[in-house]
């Protein structure tokens, strides 16, 4: 299908509140074939019918929401994918060697902490909090819904399935530290702000390698 025809088909999925471009264009596939169907069934209708038509073959305006849900959980796959993959690099070379130094530097300075072991706690929960805010700031603009996801991903993750259980349900009030455990939860929270910090921004730049027919 001709660019004009790709450009009109965003034009009208915007119109149906279709924002963020990848979600455009895991839609594009699905409403250009339909078109193409609707033109070849009918080849003296014109583009404009033969897309409203399409949109018809869809169910309407209701039976539509539903490819917009199914399209907004593709891209939230694919936000848990590259999000995950992420992670994995710090366990290969080189980002291995960063995270083996953060935690030789939290296995050594543990047994030197003289405060409340709370305040670093604390001091990570106004970090995240303090990213999450910038990032959201940051990309409130950006027509991507995938680096907006990640943001609120990450956020989630880090809080509720692993910082809020492991603080309250296994440090939280214990008397003596296991110097390992500690070293390994210290060294995943380092870890986390890390990403929390680049990774919304760079799966910018993967969204677009990953849509290049909307970028």
């Amino acid at each position: 299908m001709k660019g004009e025809k790709i450009r009109a088909i965003r034009s009208y999925l915007c119109q149906q509140g279709v924002r963020y471009y990848d979600v455009q264009a895991e839609l594009i596939d699905h409403f250009a074939t339909a078109v193409e169907k609707e033109e070849k069934e009918n080849p003296d209708i014109s583009f404009k019918i033969a897309l409203l038509k399409a949109h018809r073959s869809f169910g309407g305006r209701e039976g539509f929401r539903k490819y917009i849900l199914q399209a907004n959980k593709n891209v939230q796959k694919k936000t848990n994918r590259l999000v995950f993959l992420t992670f994995l690099q710090f366990l290969k070379w080189p980002y291995m060697v960063a995270t083996i130094s953060i935690a030789a530097f939290w296995y050594f300075t543990i047994p030197a902490i003289t405060f409340d072991i709370d305040f670093l706690f604390v001091a990570y929960f106004i970090a995240f909090l303090a990213i999450g805010l910038f990032n959201y700031v940051s990309l409130r603009n950006i027509s991507w819904y995938l680096p907006r996801r990640a943001n609120i991903a990450l956020g989630s993750f880090f809080y509720f399935v692993f910082y809020l259980p492991l603080y309250i349900g296994v440090f939280k009030g214990t008397e003596s530290w296991n110097p390992i455990l500690m070293t390994i939860f210290l060294t995943s929270l380092s870890i986390g702000v890390y990403a929390f910090w680049v990774v919304p921004k760079k799966l910018i730049v993967e969204t677009e390698k990953m849509y290049p027919q909307i970028a």
